[in-house]
């Protein structure tokens, strides 16, 4: 969601403004910014690194050296190049590939808020910034907004700030986007930075007091009543969870920190969808292996059976003769415990696996058929053995 400004209030503070800057010409020049030549330097980005992260950051890495230089590059040619996409405002930004958001901005040069902030996390990561995309919801002009917004927060000089290139390239006017440079929303504290912008995560604050979504509605980020959060050792937690443990932790903190408007609970449910869906995958790639580890095992099988109607020619010794077995049986064994373990299946999976039961249990009686014989063959004299091999069958009348 970009800032919008109302105009009426605008045209009534017009004049005030304009006189203010009137008295203030020629009294105090402006001191020039510290990134004055970074700024610069990123108006001549040659176009044809333009239209690539991998080319802005190449160039980018060619001029600057310290992470602050570069992230305000990054900043400076984002807020400057793409357009806010008012059209889209309002419209729900679902997707996998991340990818798809940071090329059409790039192609297009407009987008929503996902957009800068994937394009702003890519080009940092491509430049050496560690940074992470935030989502959440924002309050503007003391009212907490109806959509959901995006930003980012990057790693500069050991120290965590926020970034939000939506609302530094403009604001929206009557429905129209105005654009217009906002430095103050460049390397933003998380105590300033809360303000205004509350993550759905209580761990993207970035604080050791996180303001609780109650708190941050009623306009009381000063007094965080949720109590000491250690935010760095969750943080080092979350890089090592796998996708789907940062998933059930970030819904039980979302949650503690309170469920406050559609946004936050829409957010919970994105969540579990997520868990759900990777839950299915789970359940399938389970599935998968239990049918691997059941082919591989048959195959095992059928070569000890063959090698048996052969009457185990050409001759190996008895302890290989034993693993051709057992390596069936290890495979066999291995399908029916990793089925074992799938809970709750979906319809289709659990019709496949009660007909993978029933060959299982064919296949296992089967191979104690195999086990009963060999053990018999490996407790027979060698020179006996041969006689195993032979089935008689008796003729009662040659008794006669």
């Amino acid at each position: 969601m970009l800032i919008v400004q109302n105009s009426s209030y605008m045209k009534r503070i017009g004049l005030a403004l304009m006189l203010s800057f009137t008295f203030c010409v020629g009294v105090k020049a402006q001191k020039p910014s510290e990134y004055f030549f970074v700024d610069q330097v990123m108006t001549l980005v040659p176009e044809s690194q333009t239209r690539t992260s991998q080319g802005l950051a190449d160039f980018v890495n060619s001029k600057f050296f310290t992470p602050r230089e570069k992230a305000r590059a990054i900043f400076i040619w984002i807020t400057a190049n793409i357009r806010y996409d008012v059209d889209n405002m309002y419209r729900v930004v679902s997707y996998k590939d991340v990818n798809e958001l940071v090329n059409s901005a790039l192609a297009n040069r407009k987008g929503v808020c996902a957009n800068y902030a994937e394009l702003f996390n890519k080009l940092a990561g491509l430049v050496g910034i560690k940074s992470y995309v935030i989502n959440g919801y924002t309050r503007q002009n003391g009212v907490v907004d109806a959509i959901p917004h995006s930003w980012c927060a990057g790693k500069i000089d050991s120290t965590w700030v926020f970034f939000d290139p939506t609302w530094g390239a403009g604001y929206v006017r009557d429905k129209r986007f105005v654009k217009k440079l906002n430095t103050s929303y460049f390397m933003i504290s998380p105590e300033q930075m809360i303000k205004s912008h509350m993550p759905f995560d209580p761990l993207w604050q970035f604080l050791n007091t996180p303001v609780s979504g109650s708190e941050f509605c009623e306009k009381k980020t000063e007094t965080k009543s949720i109590g000491y959060f250690n935010f760095v050792d969750s943080l080092a937690l979350y890089e090592q969870q796998t996708v789907y443990n940062r998933l059930v932790s970030s819904n039980r903190r979302i949650e503690k920190n309170g469920i406050m408007n559609k946004m936050v609970f829409d957010k919970i449910a994105q969540n579990k969808d997520e868990i759900e869906y990777i839950d299915a995958n789970r359940t399938v790639d389970k599935y998968n292996l239990t049918v691997n580890a059941y082919n591989e095992g048959v195959r095992k099988l059928n070569r000890f059976v063959g090698y048996r109607n052969n009457q185990f020619t050409p001759i190996l010794p008895d302890y290989e003769i034993r693993l051709m077995l057992d390596s069936a049986s290890y495979s066999l064994e291995f399908s029916r415990s990793n089925m074992a373990e799938i809970k709750n299946p979906e319809k289709s999976i659990e019709s496949a696996m009660a007909q993978m039961s029933k060959l299982l249990d064919d296949v296992f009686s089967h191979l104690k058929e195999q086990k009963i014989f060999l053990d018999k063959y490996l407790k027979t004299g060698k020179g006996s053995r041969k006689y195993l091999f032979v089935k008689y069958t008796w003729n009662k009348e040659s008794e006669n």
